[in-house]
């Protein structure tokens, strides 16, 4: 329901469901106060079909608002400009025990500041030369380690080209880009003249990013002794840093 709703579904019920509020002079004063018994009693009545929990969670709400805004001060209800934004607003507050809204003749000013906003956007070329002359560019081994071209691979280990891009587009190597097509192998995922176990669910983990996956290996890790996963992973703690890795990308 709108708020607006709401009070008019209230005052439509009987009158015994909203008695009226009396000062200590006795003087009866026109404040809106509703008896949760007799809503939820009365919200049963015209609901049957609607089970009885649930309306008894509206009744709360619904009397909780009503009686919060029957307690307010007249003046600071007239106060509003009649919108209902400015209606829940009062009363929430109320309800959260915070001061009432102060009166539009005491509210402090307003500070306007506007500042100097992002000026104008710049043309992708230049936005690519301001960037080439603020990155710095790092040399791939001094963050991957010793890698290896693929004749490198065959000659050191009889891998052919063949079989290694079938591991790359498996998963199942880690492959760094280096250049625009060219692809390098760190050296120190093979062991025994094969790739180490476990590096296809690192790359999965890190969502197939080869280099992410890389990067995670080489740093040492609190789960391992402060010691890189791929030192555990070589010493078959395949369980282990699968564990660990997802636990860092999760």
């Amino acid at each position: 329901m709108d708020i607006l709703d709401i009070i008019a579904y209230i005052t439509g019920m009987k009158e015994t469901t909203m008695p009226t509020m009396k000062t200590a002079g006795n003087d009866t004063e026109n404040r809106l106060h509703v008896s949760l018994p007799r809503l939820q009693a009365e919200l049963r009545f015209e609901n049957p079909d609607v089970p009885t929990p649930l309306l008894d969670t509206m009744g709360e709400a619904m009397a909780k608002f009503v009686n919060a805004a029957g307690s307010m001060d007249m003046k600071a209800l007239a106060a509003l400009s009649g919108s209902t934004n400015e209606l829940l607003v009062a009363v929430c507050r109320v309800i959260a025990d915070k001061p009432p809204i102060q009166e539009p003749g005491n509210a402090p000013p307003v500070e306007v500041s506007t500042g100097e906003g992002l000026g104008t956007p710049l043309s992708k070329a230049k936005a690519a030369e301001r960037l080439l002359r603020l990155a710095e560019p790092t040399a791939l081994e001094s963050w991957a380690g010793n890698v290896w071209r693929p004749s490198d691979i065959k000659d050191r280990l009889g891998i052919s080209r063949s079989t290694l891009d079938n591991w790359r587009q498996k998963n199942m190597v880690i492959a760094l880009n280096k250049g625009l097509r060219a692809h390098v192998y760190p050296a120190d995922q093979f062991a025994e003249g094969r790739p180490v176990k476990g590096l296809k669910g690192i790359v999965a983990a890190a969502a197939g990013n080869h280099h992410v996956a890389w990067r995670w290996l080489v740093t040492p890790h609190i789960d391992f002794d402060k010691t890189p996963p791929l030192t555990a992973l070589k010493e078959g703690q395949v369980e282990a840093v699968l564990d660990a890795v997802h636990r860092s990308f999760s």
